[in-house]
């Protein structure tokens, strides 16, 4: 189990208004897509995609917050850097699913978000760094095969003194 989210989305009421705006207007994703919005120190995944990081990374539903209110209202996640590298590999080479991060190009005030990394199994150029990078949750797994034989009297691995 991963540890909780202790970032916490910091949005006045008309940046939240906007960026519910700006979700409710892109385009309709295929189920095996997850979106994430890269917020520079943290990540964070909306709607279905919350509630899937939610029982992925964390194990529970807890950790699933609310933005907006009535009919605006949305569900949201947030993911430390350390959380999302490790959701993104399961994504992508566990799943075999698509991943879309938007970065927001303009300031903290407006909503520019743009597609900033693009993924699926069979393009992982722009997430290697995330997948493959020097974090420590990445485990490294091997074979190895030994045979041992042995002719006569000559036992191999004995040690003589």
């Amino acid at each position: 189990m991963a540890v909780q989210p202790n970032q916490q989305l910091q949005l006045d009421s008309s940046q939240e208004l906007g960026f519910l705006n700006f979700l409710r207007t892109m385009p309709e994703k295929p189920a095996t897509t997850f979106r994430a919005f890269d917020r520079t120190e943290y990540y964070t995944a909306h709607g279905p995609d919350a509630a899937f990081a939610a029982k992925e990374v964390f194990k529970t539903m807890g950790v699933i917050k609310s933005m907006g209110t009535g009919p605006n209202k949305m569900e949201y996640v947030t993911l430390s850097k350390m959380n999302f590298e490790s959701l993104v590999r399961e994504l992508l080479l566990v799943r075999q699913y698509r991943l879309e991060v938007y970065k927001n190009k303009g300031t903290a005030k407006n909503n520019d978000w743009e597609l900033d990394i693009k993924a699926s199994p069979g393009n992982l150029t722009q997430v290697e760094d995330i997948i493959f990078g020097g974090s420590a949750a990445v485990t490294s797994s091997g074979v190895l095969a030994v045979k041992l034989s042995g002719e006569g009297n000559n036992k191999v691995g004995q040690i003589r003194r």
